[in-house]
């Protein structure tokens, strides 16, 4: 009988999350309907948890958040009125804590860990882009370059066959990724080089000759051969990109981001190399890897949960355990904020293809959060003033009302 009530449990907050995130079919309508008028207490509950000012309410009360016990007493919440149980009801319990775990579930609300400063804290004005348009999340799209210079506009092309190299077809999906196929038996011809481009506010997903799977955030790009025909896998990488290799003892995958190398047999990992940060990090979730340098003698092996950081001189710092679903969170619809403001808006900018500049003396202290990347900026932008530390104003396009430059100020 437990189980069955933990099953129940579980659907219930499975249909509020995807209610936020619009994303009910109609049977979920009708299944979240008929739980929602089993009880009073469960439209209550409902009401609070897709209320965007209560939420926002409740977020400025929160001074410290403890996701599991919160989940749990939510889940506590919603057993007590569960056909399944006939336990006595439980306490009440905050119904912030609810609203929040919820939202968070759902990829709607932003969290912070930021230690409260001991200053006196102005009142909070949101930010609000309602005078000019919106600025929207980015999308599906990329450029592809063939091997002759012809340019497909990836976004803008019908599933089905695109292309030719050599011994390759190139075909669009039905979910919009590309794949590259043996049309034939593989020849010794010369290797002819594709490249994968998206632009800012854009993403896409490949998949290479030899099965191998990859997603490629904002402005990033892959370079590759139509077919792997010598002794390894090689391919250069800007920007960031999540690789879940297939496997060949035989012929090991190599990627290369200037003097730096990632070799692998098989596995899933994680490579961030964008120009305008610090250093290249490479993140393992599963298998190996090892990292090397040129000018280095020797390389670094990474396990599972492990990060390296390739500086520019060529110095790798090892990071243990890291939180590796927050690194990947880009590749499945989410921000996952850690770091300093400037760290979080140049992602901010990737995403949503806008400038940013600073006005000021900006704090430095370092924030966590998360939130849906499909939010509009101006959803984002007033999360994070919540925190009271940070605040945005906007500029407009010449001649057009699209939010051209963000603006930092503290």
């Amino acid at each position: 009988m437990r189980q069955d009530t933990d099953t129940e449990i579980n659907r219930i907050i499975e249909l509020v999350s995807k209610h936020l995130r619009q994303g009910l079919t109609k049977a979920e309508e009708k299944e979240l309907s008929d739980w929602v008028h089993l009880r009073p207490e469960n439209g209550r509950l409902l009401t609070e948890l897709t209320d965007h000012g209560y939420q926002r309410e409740s977020l400025e009360k929160m001074e410290r958040y403890d996701e599991p016990a919160a989940l749990q007493r939510l889940r506590e919440r919603i057993g007590a009125g569960s056909s399944a149980t006939a336990a006595p009801r439980r306490r009440q319990w905050p119904a912030w804590a609810a609203a929040a775990v919820l939202a968070a579930l759902a990829g709607t609300l932003w969290l912070t860990r930021l230690a409260p400063s001991k200053d006196a804290v102005a009142p909070r004005q949101t930010f609000t882009a309602s005078h000019v348009d919106d600025a929207a999340p980015g999308s599906s799209r990329a450029v592809l370059t063939l091997a002759n210079g012809r340019a497909i506009v990836l976004d803008s092309v019908h599933v089905g066959q695109l292309a030719l190299q050599g011994a390759t077809r190139i075909v669009k999906l039905n979910g919009g990724a590309v794949a590259y196929q043996p049309a034939k038996e593989t020849r010794g011809d010369q290797m002819q080089y594709n490249t994968l481009a998206t632009p800012r506010g854009g993403e896409y997903q490949l998949e290479l000759p030899d099965g191998t799977k990859v997603w490629l955030n904002a402005a990033s790009s892959i370079r590759f051969p139509a077919a792997f025909t010598g002794a390894e896998r090689r391919v250069a990488v800007t920007g960031e990109a999540y690789f879940e290799v297939a496997r060949d003892v035989e012929k090991p995958f190599i990627v290369e981001k200037g003097q730096t190398e990632v070799r692998v047999l098989g596995t899933h990992f994680d490579l961030d190399a964008y120009d305008d940060e610090s250093d290249i990090s490479v993140t393992l979730l599963e298998g190996a890897v090892q990292v090397s340098h040129e000018g280095r003698e020797h390389g670094v092996t990474l396990g599972p949960g492990e990060q390296l950081r390739v500086q520019q001189d060529g110095e790798m710092n090892l990071v243990k355990d890291v939180n590796v679903n927050r690194v990947v969170a880009w590749k499945n619809g989410r921000f996952a904020f850690s770091g300093n403001i400037r760290q979080i808006m140049r992602q901010i900018a990737r995403w949503y293809d806008v400038q940013v500049t600073y006005q000021g003396d900006v704090t430095d202290k370092d924030f966590e959060g998360t939130i849906s990347k499909y939010e509009y900026v101006s959803r984002v932008l007033d999360m994070i003033e919540m925190t009271g530390s940070i605040h945005f104003s906007v500029k407009e396009a010449p001649g057009s009302r699209k939010v051209e430059e963000i603006i930092v100020k503290p």
